[in-house]
């Protein structure tokens, strides 16, 4: 895997956040395993794809630490951002 930057901006909340992100595969544990369960109770795995997690920091705040998932289909972002005063989820 190559060590590629991803920069992320949006606005959320009243807030503009630039994200600085890369590619980090340990924001979760190499084994973790996800399943889909049906109301029968029949499992099914979810393949997850580590190179989509990331971690980084938001641009312009030093103490600031992001864990991040990019969702590469539908390019949608879940992550958890730190600032020294707030935590956004």
């Amino acid at each position: 895997m190559h060590n590629k930057i991803r920069e992320v901006e949006f606005t959320a909340l009243g807030k503009k956040f630039k994200l600085i992100l890369h590619p980090h595969r340990d924001v979760i544990h190499q084994n973790f395993k996800a399943y889909t369960v049906t109301s029968d109770g029949n499992e099914t795995i979810v393949h997850l794809d580590h190179d989509s997690f990331f971690r980084g920091r938001v641009f312009g705040e030093t103490l600031s630490h992001v864990s991040a998932h990019i969702d590469g289909d539908s390019n949608v972002l879940t992550a958890t951002i730190i600032l020294p005063d707030e935590t956004y989820h």
